[in-house]
This record gives structure tokens, sequence and C-alpha cells, in this order.
């Protein structure tokens, strides 16, 4: 599989599962993930992780920065 070209798709606010689609169907793959909270936030029970950050870390690779949402 040759390496895309150019900039990855923007997955910004999108739920995990949807970006991780998106962006391996244009051919980048997610290269680190972290994931924070707000200040006194708990991660509490449920909800879904969704997309606050994206940068660039390399040729066809992506680091995400999660939070979780209810």
């Amino acid at each position: 599989m040759s390496l895309p070209n150019g900039r990855p798709p923007d997955v910004k606010a999108m739920v995990l599962t949807d970006a991780k689609r998106i962006l391996e169907d244009s051919g980048w793959s997610i290269a680190a993930v972290q994931v924070t909270r707000p200040p006194r936030g708990t991660s509490g029970e449920g909800g879904v992780f969704r997309v606050v950050r994206q940068r660039t870390k390399g040729k066809g690779q992506v680091a995400l920065t999660l939070i979780k949402v209810p």
C-alpha cells in the first residue's frame, strides 16, 4: 500500500471509531493516542471518545488527542 500524499482528513470532533475508519480508508494510520479530560472532570461510566486534536506525526501517520463525552 502506498503512503498518502498531502494532509490527512480532518477528523476533529468525530467519534473515535468514525475517525479511525476515515483515516484508514484514506491510507493514514494512527501513530499515537492520548486521552485528556477537563479539570476536575471525571471519566464517568459510559460515553464515547471524541477527537479534540489531530497532528501529523510522520509520513502517513497522525496522533490523536481524545476526550470522553457522555
